[in-house]
């Protein structure tokens, strides 16, 4: 069942730092396919100094998008965080810079997910311009980490049990592509720029949704299409600190196999998700939805001594 909400604008937020040419792939696609909506667009610059980069940036202005321009050293998870306190509606779109909308209806399909009962955040399928699925919401657990869900799938088929066809909950969502209510960002406290300043921050933020009794969905009818995907790992340069962000996530989530109520058990967590059955099969036990509970890291600890 689709619910249209009451809403004549969303904000569309964008973190950059010399990303001209993704940058502007992007609002190009954006604006070309949303008609009937008003969109409030917030681009948080890092101290781009990129000539191409600038002339985009200089071109949003004139054409009425904000511009917060920020430090170099301000982290993705920083700019994005202080782009959504400047927004001006209650319906916050999430962007990477370099997805472009597969056709129109992208923003309506996710005002529709999120108009459901008790929903917190919305996400989007993104996949390469030959279709392969970079991603369809996150498995919490697979690789005592975090997973793309599908990845590697063709956005043509309809994956394991026809889940890659139909609207579902999820553990966590990218925020590539992902909607959410101020509300509800603000109710959580954001993004934790502090421990996870580069990468799975927006893990975080849906784990931290759903430990406040807010759901996370995924839909595959709201399609985005993005030249390169790696979010997680960046450069070997960066490889370390991305790590310490996972460990990080995992000390506080918990996350071992197994914890992710949206996938199944039965199902193998070594490799890919939803790319074979788990062996030994585990216990078989009724399992029922559970909102996440965050655990105080070393740190915290210590300091409350």
């Amino acid at each position: 069942m689709r619910r249209r909400p009451p809403t004549s604008a969303v904000t569309i937020l964008v973190a950059v730092r010399d990303d001209g040419a993704d940058l502007a792939a992007t609002l190009k696609g954006v604006a070309g396919t949303c008609r009937d909506v008003r969109l409030d667009v917030v681009i948080a610059d890092g101290g781009s100094t990129d000539p191409d980069t600038l002339s985009v940036l200089a071109e949003a202005r004139r054409t009425g998008m904000r511009v917060l321009d920020m430090d170099g050293w301000s982290s993705p998870a920083r700019r994005l965080d202080a782009a959504a306190r400047a927004a001006r509606s209650d319906d916050l779109v999430f962007l990477e810079a370099g997805v472009v909308p597969r056709g129109a209806g992208w923003v309506e399909e996710l005002l529709s997910r999120a108009a459901a009962p008790r929903c917190g955040a919305v996400g989007a399928l993104i996949a390469s311009p030959n279709g392969v699925v970079y991603h369809a919401g996150f498995a919490v657990g697979p690789r005592f980490s975090v997973a793309d869900r599908f990845g590697g799938s063709h956005a043509s088929e309809a994956g394991h049990a026809g889940w890659l066809d139909v609207a579902q909950e999820v553990s966590a969502v990218s925020i590539a592509g992902m909607l959410t209510r101020r509300q509800d960002f603000e109710a959580v406290g954001g993004f934790d720029a502090l421990r996870f300043p580069t990468s799975f921050f927006d893990v975080d933020y849906c784990l931290r949704l759903r430990a406040a009794s807010r759901r996370v969905l995924f839909t595959p009818d709201a399609r985005f299409e993005l030249e390169r995907w790696d979010p997680r790992n960046g450069s070997a340069l960066w490889q370390p600190f991305a790590d310490r962000q996972r460990a990080a996530l995992a000390e506080r989530w918990r996350l071992v196999p197994g914890c992710d109520p949206f996938y199944s058990p039965w199902m193998a967590t070594d490799g890919p998700t939803h790319s074979g059955l788990a062996w030994p099969p585990p216990p078989f036990e009724a399992r029922q939805p559970h909102a996440p509970t965050p655990f105080p890291s070393r740190v915290e600890m210590s300091e409350a001594r």
